[in-house]
């Protein structure tokens, strides 16, 4: 009755409010709105959502797949346009969840969002300090750019045996954005006050280094391809989703965040 109520309702907050006033215990308070997060979504209103979710997921003994799961959908709806609440989600979650339910899809798929933030961060701060010269400076920058970028190449790939598939592109398409920013930094650079000659020399060896980064780049978008179609999972990619990647871009589609589904490794 509460979920139909809730569904009928062109005020949701209000009525919320005053159905569950009627309700006395407030533990099977508690628990209806649990159960009813769905119809939450329903209402279309994400922000009353994520303050109802903080309340509960502070409640330790209360427990149940379904608020990991809505936990998911909300930590979805924020992982871009609002990262700050999408982490207090997830830190919540983790604090409640992590001795008891790891293993859970759900709770994999948010320590998945988390890991992607880290991964973010760490693809920004390749390139936080320009190349320049003189050239034991622009060597030891560009090193230091190779060197994080493998670094965190090797942890991405290595990633997919964590679960939560569902940010596997997501996390691939930061390696690939930081190979083709390399690539087309060094082809771009010209060192300032240097002859014709050593001009000419430095563009040829820069010209040789962005075609391997540009190998590595499509190496890694055929591993994705072959992943997404192997595991045959359906990935949520700026609300786009596929089980395919052909061409290097994901094709969009118009399901909305809350109805994709995926599959477990």
């Amino acid at each position: 009755y509460f979920n139909l109520y809730l569904i009928e309702s062109k005020t949701p907050r209000l009525s919320t409010a005053k159905f569950l006033s009627c309700v006395k215990k407030k533990h099977f308070r508690e628990e209806l709105i649990i159960k009813s997060y769905d119809s939450f979504f329903v209402s279309g209103d994400i922000d009353f959502l994520f303050k109802q979710l903080v309340k509960t997921l502070k409640i330790k003994n209360l427990k149940s797949d379904k608020e990991l799961e809505v936990a998911k959908m909300v930590a979805l709806s924020y992982f871009q346009k609002s990262s700050k609440k999408a982490k207090k989600i997830i830190q919540l979650v983790n604090a409640k969840y992590k001795k008891t339910r790891s293993n859970n899809l759900y709770y994999k798929e948010l320590s998945a969002i988390s890991r992607f933030y880290d991964f973010n961060k760490r693809s920004s701060s390749i390139f936080y300090k320009k190349l320049s010269f003189p050239e034991n400076l622009f060597n030891s920058r560009l090193k230091k750019r190779i060197n994080d970028i493998s670094s965190l190449s090797a942890d991405v790939v290595n990633d997919l045996k964590k679960g939560g598939v569902l940010f596997v592109a997501p996390m691939y398409n930061l390696l690939i954005n930081s190979y083709q920013r390399l690539a087309s930094e060094i082809t771009r650079f010209s060192p300032p006050n240097k002859s014709k000659e050593y001009i000419s020399a430095f563009r040829k060896s820069m010209l040789d280094l962005s075609k391997s980064l540009n190998k590595q780049e499509s190496e890694l978008r055929l591993n994705l391809k072959n992943i997404i179609i192997k595991k045959e999972i359906l990935t949520l990619f700026n609300n786009e989703v596929s089980n395919e990647l052909p061409s290097g871009k994901i094709p969009v589609s118009d399901f909305n965040y809350w109805i994709v589904s995926d599959r477990g490794l």
